[in-house]
C-alpha cells in the first residue's frame, strides 16, 4: 500500500486523480478505483485494480474531492465507485463490486444508491 500525503488534483478530461506521496506523484484513473474506506483513526484507504493508497490525516478539501468524484457512501466507513457496483448481486446489507469484493451496506445508504443508479 502506498502512503499519500494528499490528493493534489483531479483532471476532468482524463478522469484521473493526481496523488502525491513524500517522494512520488501518482495518477489513478477513477474508472480503475473501486471503493474507499474511511477508518476510525482518520485514514482514507483507496482501493483499485491492483493498487491501494492510504492517506493519513486527510484535509477537508481532500474529503470533499472524494465525494465529488462519483463515489457513493453505502456505509459510514465505505464509499463505492458507482460504476463498479454489480447491482444484481447486491442488497441492503452488502454491496458486491464487479471484481467480486463485498462491501458492507446499510439500508438508508442502499436506498440512495438505488436512486442514483436509476438516474
Amino acid at each position: 500500500m502506498t502512503t499519500l500525503s494528499n490528493i493534489l488534483n483531479y483532471n476532468d478530461e482524463t478522469r484521473s486523480l493526481i496523488l502525491v506521496s513524500e517522494d512520488m506523484v501518482f495518477s489513478a484513473t477513477i474508472d480503475n478505483l473501486t471503493h474507499i474506506r474511511i477508518t476510525t483513526d482518520n485514514q482514507i484507504l483507496i482501493y483499485g485494480n491492483n493498487k491501494e493508497f492510504r492517506i493519513n490525516k486527510p484535509t477537508s478539501e481532500c474529503l470533499v474531492s472524494i465525494f465529488s468524484l462519483g463515489f457513493v457512501q453505502v456505509h459510514p466507513q465505505y464509499l463505492v465507485n458507482l460504476h463498479k457496483v454489480n447491482l444484481s448481486l447486491s442488497n441492503e446489507n452488502e454491496i458486491i463490486l464487479e471484481n467480486g469484493r463485498k462491501i458492507p451496506s446499510l439500508k438508508r445508504y442502499f436506498e440512495k444508491l438505488l436512486v442514483l443508479i436509476e438516474k
